[in-house]
């Protein structure tokens, strides 16, 4: 069941640093599904176009995968076929939660979920690079370089 978010509901939220903590990952599927218009058919985009676009024998990357909804789209296009996903974060209780809810694509050598700044990212042999509502939590000056990145593979 999805625990509902009030985090911000009781006091003056102008003031407060947000932060992918504990408290967030807890109600992170609520927030997101109320706060983000369109996000459950931005996964179905996520799905269709890494159908498309994913070549056999290469990587995708899932840039900021927060509880991992757009990794498990990944997952789902890829299917059988040969390759690797890897799902990269730098909240350890996002990861934490991931690692729980995973726990069979991670042992099957399919999904690997990593503690690191999206910025320090090594990609190598991606065909599919997702980075699905992260740039807004970039500082500006980092996001070009990013996206650089992500071409440069």
């Amino acid at each position: 069941m999805i625990k509902k978010d009030s985090i911000f509901k009781v006091s003056n939220f102008n003031d407060l640093a947000f932060t992918f903590n504990e408290e967030v990952t807890k109600v992170f599927e609520d927030m997101i599904n109320r706060s983000v218009p369109g996000y459950t058919s931005s996964l179905r985009l996520i799905e269709n176009l890494s159908c498309k676009y994913f070549v056999e024998g290469t990587c995708c990357y899932d840039l900021g995968c927060s509880l991992g909804a757009s990794t498990l789209s990944l997952v789902k296009a890829i299917g059988k076929m040969k390759g690797k996903i890897f799902a990269i974060d730098s909240s350890p209780a996002m990861l934490a939660e991931c690692e729980q809810n995973y726990s069979k694509l991670i042992k099957t050598g399919k999904v690997k979920f990593i503690k690191q700044d999206v910025n320090q990212a090594q990609i190598d042999k991606a065909s599919v690079v997702v980075i699905n509502f992260v740039l807004q939590f970039l500082n500006s000056k980092d996001r070009d370089g990013l996206l650089k990145n992500c071409l440069l593979y």
